[in-house]
């Protein structure tokens, strides 16, 4: 699955989030048939893609807070120490009783 242009998420993040909606309806999955955890490093340049991209599929019926969760390392940046507190925060997510 490409975005909807390089860059989708900064430069078209409306269009990119209704790509991927349609992606997911056209597999006839419904908001409770998947999950998507998202982060990025505070301190990223690529957050500034990121969260328009977010807050647009937030916008769509499909997307919600439960099945669409977005969360910023705070200080992190764009480097192997940000990946593993993201990985370790979606790892709780993922893995956390429900």
């Amino acid at each position: 699955m490409d975005t909807h242009e390089n860059d989708g998420g900064g430069i078209a993040p409306k269009a990119t989030a209704q790509k991927l909606a349609k992606a997911i309806t056209k597999q006839e999955y419904k908001e409770n048939d998947f999950s998507i955890y998202a982060s990025v490093g505070s301190d990223d340049g690529t957050r500034f893609s990121m969260s328009p991209q977010i807050k647009s599929m937030w916008k769509l019926a499909i997307f919600n807070q439960d099945n669409l969760q977005y969360w910023l390392d705070k200080g992190g940046n764009h480097n192997m120490a940000s990946v593993i507190k993201q990985l370790i925060h979606a790892e709780k997510q993922l893995f956390k009783e429900r």
